[in-house]
């Protein structure tokens, strides 16, 4: 099933249930979720967030985001006119077509694939409004197009706080797929030594693997592959000059996540 975001989902998040300072586990998961090709908006989505201001206008601007999320199709004029007919009324005027902003092309690029594509909006239903003042769940109805809301999709995609913990446990179960120490070690370049030094470490700290996770997950997403290696050995002005790898052989996997965390914050992307 792919979910495709209404523009209220992420300025309702971010307003009401998980601000990005507060809850920045759902932003990660939701970027995790792009990147696996279960979420996604449709670029005039996108852009009706982008020209907002603040923080998550900031963050939808940024290109590993637009990346992850946005959607890779351009819009059939042909299903937006069909959304426009049959979602609200076949003789809108002018001004009333402009009152719908862009919900005709997030119901049109549904349309694509209606079985396997559901539309995610904090709009209600509200079957008396009519024409151009329909809500979009009643709009989407109309033609076949099922949504849910913020809560029921992330109920859906079983979104915690501790997603990354379970990731790690699923993938250290699978065959085929590397353990949470063996991608640290690849991805971090690290030699025989300090591998054999941070299984020791892990060994001793049952939070260790899922905090390493998120902060390698958040190396590979926002710095290129051959420069990970050079950034976790170069001093970080926020730690008095003490590397990420230095943090990371002393067991201080809090910490490393937190600079991490604060390298590549949204608006703060590592260079």
């Amino acid at each position: 099933m792919l979910y495709l975001l209404d523009a209220n989902v992420l300025i309702d998040a971010n307003h009401n249930y998980y601000p990005m300072a507060r809850v920045p586990e759902f932003w990660e998961w939701l970027l995790h979720m792009g990147v696996e090709g279960h979420v996604k908006m449709p670029i005039e989505i996108h852009a009706e967030v982008a020209r907002g201001k603040g923080e998550l206008a900031k963050t939808v601007r940024i290109k590993n985001f637009k990346n992850a999320l946005v959607l890779n199709e351009e819009p059939e004029m042909r299903l937006v006119d069909q959304a426009v007919r049959q979602g609200y009324a076949h003789d809108l005027a002018d001004d009333e077509i402009q009152a719908l902003g862009r919900d005709p092309f997030l119901i049109a690029y549904a349309l694509r694939n209606p079985s396997r594509r559901r539309i995610v909006t904090t709009e209600v239903s509200k079957p008396t409004k009519q024409r151009a003042n329909r809500h979009l769940p009643d709009a989407a109805k109309a033609l076949g197009i099922r949504t849910c809301n913020t809560f029921e999709f992330v109920r859906q995609l079983d979104f915690r706080t501790n997603w990354r913990t379970k990731l790690d446990r699923t993938a250290a179960t699978r065959p085929g797929i590397a353990s949470p120490l063996e991608r640290v070690v690849r991805v971090w370049a690290l030699d025989k030594e300090e591998a054999v030094r941070l299984a020791t470490l892990i060994d001793r700290d049952a939070a260790a693997a899922s905090n390493l996770a998120t902060a390698t997950d958040l190396l590979v997403r926002y710095l290129k592959h051959d420069k990970i290696a050079a950034v976790v050995r170069r001093p970080v002005p926020t730690t008095d000059g003490t590397t990420l790898l230095d943090l990371l052989l002393r067991g201080s996997f809090k910490r490393v996540l937190k600079v991490c965390q604060d390298m590549c914050r949204f608006n703060n992307v590592c260079t």
